[in-house]
């Protein structure tokens, strides 16, 4: 490292082109603090964090500090609905109206599991209009889901499920399970395991959150694209869920908004998705059924997404790569990769919106190793 950056952490020697290329992204002052975690093979191989909490720059980055995971959420809350799937409480190809009977309302009841895991259930967008203010009343929310009519025939289409895909699977969970997405990842995956993952943080745990803010004045209203389009309507509603003011403030925080405020670290997403890919890899059925946990790394539907406005190939709550590897890439620059030939996970996590260059950087010095 070149020592411009304060950093906390360690890293294997093998590793240490990432800590190279993580030291040179936050040298360049874009993001006020991040972290990353590396694990090969079922092993941490490198952890590592720096910056600020805030941008003031007046609370260190720590290896604590909590991150909101945004669309890297997505697959985490897909994670839930596969452990009940090895549970033989859900089945993948039945309809959500088994579970969840109102969700069978205009025209939904044959929308099945594996559609919505897959962002093709034709349920982008929040159908009606809902400010900032409302973002803590999941009822309100879900109920509007279940009464909306798809944008297009499931099945047809991919779009990425912005803002919904948390709120429709989350409900699933609670349907089956009778707890709450946030407590089910409680006691399902974050103190099983010890992993520091929360939805809805407690005030102490707020203490912990980091801040985001925007790259620039331009990232929002050019992430948001033209009004009325898919994307726009999938990424604006509720109102302000991109918004620092909104995201930073406590009753966000504390709010069930898994597609965007799931909160964790970077070693611990890395370790989760190490026991996934773990259970596809060598049959070790610990957290997911092995069949399951390779159903979620393959192809289910791809096409040309009208959200993202690109061809994309979805896994259940993740997206294919052309190599095999899977993994989530968030609009603000999150990353979750995870490569199974490599037996490799690299996770990103910044408190910037907007700067993806980092993430890529780390991912190309990572593949670099090992």
């Amino acid at each position: 490292m070149n020592g411009r950056v304060a950093m906390g952490g360690w890293v294997d020697s093998q590793y240490s082109a990432v800590c190279d290329a993580f030291a040179d992204q936050m040298n360049t002052g874009r993001a006020a603090g991040a972290a990353v975690a590396v694990v090969q093979d079922g092993r941490l191989v490198l952890d590592l964090h720096a910056g600020w909490q805030d941008p003031t720059r007046s609370v260190p980055w720590s290896a604590r500090t909590l991150t909101p995971l945004f669309c890297l959420g997505k697959a985490v809350t897909a994670l839930a609905v596969l452990m009940l799937a090895s549970r033989r409480l859900v089945d993948l190809d039945a309809p959500v109206a088994r579970y969840w009977p109102a969700f069978g309302a205009a025209g939904k009841d044959q929308v099945s599991v594996r559609q919505l895991l897959s962002h093709s259930a034709g349920l982008p967008a929040f159908p009606i209009p809902r400010p900032a203010r409302l973002i803590p009343y999941w009822q309100i929310l879900v109920n509007d889901l279940a009464n909306a009519a798809p944008l297009w025939p499931p099945g047809t289409a991919v779009a990425e499920h912005a803002l919904t895909y948390g709120h429709l699977v989350g409900e699933l969970v609670r349907q089956v399970d009778g707890r709450t997405l946030g407590v089910f990842l409680r006691d399902e995956i974050a103190r099983p395991a010890q992993l520091d993952l929360a939805l809805g943080l407690n005030p102490k745990q707020q203490t912990r959150a980091a801040q985001v803010r925007h790259a620039d004045e331009q990232w929002l209203p050019r992430t948001l694209g033209l009004p009325y389009t898919p994307r726009q309507r999938a990424l604006d509603c509720p109102v302000g869920a991109f918004d620092p003011d909104v995201i930073n403030s406590a009753y966000c925080r504390g709010a069930p908004l898994p597609a965007v405020n799931i909160y964790g670290t970077a070693r611990s997403v890395a370790m989760l998705f190490s026991t996934v890919l773990s259970a596809s890899r060598h049959q070790n059925a610990s957290l997911l059924d092995p069949v399951l946990a390779t159903d979620l790394g393959r192809v289910h539907i791809e096409g040309y997404d009208l959200v993202l406005n690109r061809s994309v190939r979805r896994g259940l709550g993740v997206i294919i790569e052309d190599d095999g590897s899977w993994g989530v890439g968030a609009l603000g620059g999150n990353l979750l990769a995870v490569d199974p030939a490599a037996g490799r996970i690299v996770v990103y996590l910044s408190s910037e919106l907007g700067d993806e260059h980092a993430a890529a950087a780390i991912l190309k010095a990572a593949r670099g190793c090992g």
